[in-house]
């Protein structure tokens, strides 16, 4: 097994790709029928169990990338544990092609288990699903069953879990919280975002101007499109000072330390970055669908002054996923925009939105801001707003 090379993935490889996916899908559930595909559906909690231990415990990294296969208790023993657990745990992975056992108890990577033990963005990604994520999702119908109708942060299955928002727990655990700004990063490589936002926008009409990324936690977006568009300067803002302290660390970082900087800000208070000649946009990533519509409000509004002090056409580029109407995509997109709106149903009482819905966001902050233009929907939704003067 194989896995494309980045590069190869433009908009034409991903077309054949998905429809290629949704074929093979549909035939996978023809050829189980009902009743095989739910006896194995109805398990995956425990593969999803699996994969937590391994990621915890380090097996991709401590399976050898070259030389021969590893032996079940030579690998128990560089990670810590018994080798009649861990080579059950590895078995259960090796038959979802996540490596392979070669003669009997012994392993070694797959192309799948390879990019994990290559990639420590993605490694953290996962780690991050398999591990708060996973254990807040279990409690989803629980939260429910306390608060069947009020949806907030308070009754989210993260907080039952946890007793407090996912703000509050990572910046009570720091290293989880470096770990989930790693871990944003490997989101962003899984989904391609940063091929979508450096080709999705048209960057070159803010030439020599300082876009503002608020509540752009390590700044690894930051860094990769000051080294895209090398006329271009930004300010990071995040009110956690763990996640900001991740940035000078990141290896990117050198090449862009001069047009890259950061600042401790709350973007629930009024946006103090409003340079009339020298902001050109402000820059919210993915942080509208971790919120309720009322803090989104909050959020949306505390930038309103400093866009009245800018120039008329700076503008506001909202970066999140945008829903589609019903049946206006493929299954298999729509299956991966779901299982994230469920992400920020269970960690923050959030959703994503339709594009209909973040109008009346819009509208509700200030009737002044208007959607100028959508540059892109789905996973990599970009929907550029202007203040109205």
């Amino acid at each position: 097994m194989s896995i494309p090379k980045e590069e190869a993935r433009d908009r034409k490889y991903d077309a054949f790709r998905i429809d290629l996916a949704e074929a093979a899908e549909d035939l996978v559930l023809l050829t189980a029928g009902p009743l095989q595909w739910l006896k194995t559906s109805g398990l995956q909690h425990h593969v999803l169990a699996a994969w937590q231990t391994a990621l915890r415990f380090g097996y991709f990294a401590a399976v050898p990338l070259n030389g021969p296969p590893i032996p079940a208790p030579d690998l128990a023993a560089r990670v810590g544990m018994d080798a009649d657990r861990l080579s059950r745990f590895m078995k259960l992975l090796a038959s979802q092609r996540c490596f392979r056992e070669v003669g009997d108890g012994a392993f070694e990577h797959t192309a799948l288990s390879a990019y994990v033990a290559r990639n420590k963005d993605v490694e953290a990604m996962l780690a991050f699903q398999a591990d708060e994520m996973f254990e807040a999702a279990s409690l989803t119908a629980t939260s429910i069953e306390k608060a069947p109708y009020t949806s907030d942060a308070p009754h989210s299955a993260f907080n039952l879990r946890f007793g407090m928002s996912p703000y509050q727990w990572y910046a009570a655990n720091p290293e989880r919280g470096a770990r989930f700004a790693s871990a944003m990063a490997g989101w962003g490589e899984m989904n391609q975002v940063t091929a979508k936002l450096r080709d999705g926008f048209p960057w070159g009409n803010i030439r020599n101007k300082t876009v503002v990324d608020v509540g752009g936690g390590s700044g690894h977006i930051a860094m990769y499109l000051a080294a895209q568009f090398q006329d271009l300067h930004f300010i990071v803002q995040d009110i956690n000072p763990g996640m900001l302290s991740q940035g000078p660390k990141r290896p990117e970082f050198a090449a862009v330390e001069g047009r890259v900087s950061f600042m401790q800000h709350d973007f629930l208070q009024p946006q103090p970055v409003a340079d009339p000649s020298g902001t050109g946009l402000f820059f919210i990533r993915q942080i509208t669908h971790n919120y309720p519509d009322d803090v989104c409000v909050e959020i949306l509004r505390a930038l309103v002054p400093a866009l009245e002090r800018c120039a008329p056409d700076t503008g506001l580029l909202i970066n999140d996923a945008v829903m589609p109407a019903p049946h206006q995509i493929s299954r298999v997109e729509e299956y991966h925009l779901r299982q994230v709106d469920m992400a920020m149903l269970n960690g923050y009482a959030a959703k994503q939105r339709t594009l209909q819905e973040f109008a009346r966001l819009l509208e509700v902050a200030d009737e002044r801001l208007k959607i100028f233009k959508v540059h892109q929907e789905g996973i990599v939704g970009l929907l550029e707003v202007r203040l109205v003067k």
